[in-house]
């Protein structure tokens, strides 16, 4: 996971099961969303320049597993925070910013603007297969997203507020490890009585299942991204992230603000 922060995300490992978490870098950017290519780790976010007028780049980045650091490979001129999901049918990373939809062609590093999803905030994507699937606070539910038509479908009910403040935790990101749907949600709100965690999506009807909560490093902490590298063959629970459907070890980014 990445967490988010004027002064650069930090970049975690965290056990889906447990919870538990480890730190491994700080990105110098601000991440919004992550996302893996193949296997490179890749994230959405800005270069900080602008972040006294609250203006984003929406730079796409890759990032080193090892260190955090982050590498600069587009900009889309878009701006915005977003969550970012891959297509390995068809090649094309799919970005959503609050009900925007944008599509990166990372065989000439650029992007295009697809168009509004109606009345729904995307916080949180992540491709099953071919089905592109959405998270969001503004009915707290899960929804299947046409990248032709650029329409949401609602599947069902988290079961769970993913708001702001004291009413809920705010989804940090999804993602999806080879076997199961994961979502990631978080608070920066000391006073709210919810708290971040690790939650398994049924895909089918919606329902958010708690894994775990998320480690004392991410409490009352913005998280910004969240990513699962599947590998064919599963290996050892040491190495970063894999969706291996054994341990499940998630990459998040937490977003500072200090």
């Amino acid at each position: 996971v990445s967490t988010w922060d004027w002064a650069g995300s930090d970049i975690y490992q965290v056990d889906s099961v447990t919870g538990d978490t480890t730190f491994i870098g700080t990105a110098e950017v601000n991440l919004h969303g992550l996302t893996y290519i193949d296997d490179t780790l890749y994230g959405y976010g800005d270069d900080n320049a602008n972040v006294d007028d609250w203006i984003f780049d929406g730079n796409l980045y890759t990032i080193d597993e090892s260190t955090g650091a982050a590498s600069l490979v587009s900009t889309s001129g878009l701006g915005g925070e977003g969550a970012i999901a891959y297509n390995i049918d068809d090649g094309y990373a799919y970005q959503a910013t609050g009900n925007s939809l944008v599509r990166w062609d990372l065989s000439t590093d650029s992007s295009t603007y697809l168009g509004s999803l109606t009345n729904i905030d995307i916080s949180g994507l992540a491709y099953i297969g071919t089905t592109l699937y959405g998270v969001g606070g503004t009915f707290d539910s899960l929804y299947t997203i046409d990248t032709t038509t650029v329409t949401a479908t609602q599947v069902g009910s988290l079961g769970i507020p993913v708001g702001n403040g004291n009413t809920g935790a705010s989804v940090a990101g999804l993602t999806y490890d080879g076997s199961q749907l994961l979502m990631v949600t978080s608070t920066d709100d000391i006073s709210s009585s919810a708290s971040g965690g690790v939650y398994t999506i049924n895909p089918l009807t919606g329902e958010a299942t708690l894994n775990a909560s998320l480690g004392s490093e991410l409490l009352n902490e913005d998280i910004g991204g969240v990513a699962t590298k599947i590998n064919a063959v599963p290996v050892p629970a040491a190495v970063w992230l894999f969706g291996s459907g054994l341990i499940g070890l998630i990459g998040v980014a937490r977003r500072k603000k200090a």
